[in-house]
């Protein structure tokens, strides 16, 4: 189902306030012991009235990432899950968060460089041009090639999404957008068609990362009003003068990675509640390359790549159609009864479902005539 159009833009908010700098005061507040605006300002090289500006803007989100008590900043349950988000994207681009010294120019602008281009407009059309992206080439989580999408088809959905808003916008605004892109190697062109690179895949499905936290139940005010009052508890218990007590806040850092989630599942955070790590059985159609039995042995050689408690029949439809593009009609998807802990999922025995063994074309289409049904049934 397309997000929203709305949360799209809220998700973009958030992903363009998050520039080097801002993400870095944001790693500080989450990673460190609460911290004074005078402690990040030296931590990262900036006047203090900046950060002070930093810290508000990440206060102020839709979603706010870090809060303030008495006298310091701590990170938000979001702020910390936020971190573990940027730390897998920027894992898989090569580079450790860890390592980064914000003092160092050539750092900043290696971080500046896997974040560009989200972060360089205040306006939400490159958010919705990357929507237009990820929705038109068929990816879901970093699963699957891309197919190409046309610039005719991104201006549409754009200028739909603007319109929603009340708001306008031209194809060669768009057209602008498609180029910056370009020159940040999130897409590549092939005549007047464009593709998402491995670096627009990672930027499109972490913007949707952002949205699924924004659908999340809204219990952030409780969080929030918690940590406040352990903030107080402790500026009471001790004089101004000493230092904040050590408190552990454990890094999400490459544990959150969207290439592991299959169709709409929500990334598990540090803060997961046993209920979501409980193991569950699920049917899952896993796709093998031959006739060999589907078995945690040989799950190197196989793939869960059809969720059905998870996935949509939209998300259906486009991952059986990359499946054919990729793997021909030779490769077989089999129904196993397959058990999910978290992110994990492993195969256990084959599942009586409607067809025993299929391949990606005739699930597909049987995908596709129960869209279709479903359509006729609501309408």
């Amino acid at each position: 189902m397309d997000p929203p159009t709305d949360l799209l833009a809220q998700a973009g908010e958030i992903l363009q306030t998050l520039t080097p700098r801002t993400l870095a005061t944001l790693l500080i507040v989450v990673d460190e012991d609460p911290q004074t605006q005078g402690d990040i300002a030296e931590m990262i090289g900036s006047a203090r009235s900046t950060v002070s500006k930093y810290l508000l803007s990440l206060e102020e989100l839709p979603l706010p990432l870090v809060m303030k008590g008495r006298q310091r900043y701590t990170g938000t349950d979001t702020g910390r899950t936020m971190i573990g988000l940027f730390d897998g994207m920027f894992d898989r681009f090569g580079v450790d968060l860890a390592t980064i010294d914000w003092q160092t120019d050539t750092d900043v602008e290696q971080v500046a460089d896997c974040l560009t281009p989200l972060c360089d407009s205040r306006t939400a059309t490159p958010i919705f041009t990357l929507e237009a992206l990820r929705d038109r080439s068929g990816i879901v989580d970093l699963l699957g090639t891309p197919r190409s999408v046309s610039v005719k088809v991104i201006v549409n959905n754009v200028s739909q999404r603007h319109s929603e808003r009340g708001e306008s916008t031209t194809t060669e605004q768009v057209r602008t957008i498609l180029r910056r892109f370009d020159n940040a190697d999130a897409i590549e062109f092939n005549g007047d068609n464009c593709t998402l690179t491995e670096k627009g895949q990672e930027h499109a499905c972490l913007l949707h990362r952002i949205v699924d936290l924004l659908e999340e139940p809204d219990d952030r005010d409780t969080h929030i009003e918690n940590a406040q009052s352990d903030d107080a508890a402790r500026t009471d218990s001790q004089p101004s003068s000493a230092p904040a007590a050590t408190t552990v806040t454990d890094r999400v850092a490459n544990q959150i990675d969207p290439r592991q989630f299959t169709g709409g599942s929500k990334p598990h955070t540090a803060a997961s509640t046993d209920a979501e790590k409980t193991p569950v059985l699920i049917p899952a159609y896993w796709l093998v390359s031959d006739t060999e039995e589907v078995t945690e042995q040989t799950e190197t050689q196989s793939t869960a790549v059809l969720p059905l408690n998870s996935m949509t029949p939209k998300e259906l439809v486009e991952r059986a159609s990359h499946l054919l593009e990729e793997h021909g009609t030779d490769a077989e998807l089999i129904p196993y009864w397959t058990l999910q802990m978290g992110d994990e999922l492993h195969p256990l025995e084959g599942a009586e479902l409607s067809l025993d063994t299929v391949s990606p074309w005739s699930l597909l289409s049987g995908v596709s005539r129960q869209a279709d049904q479903r359509e006729d049934g609501q309408s």
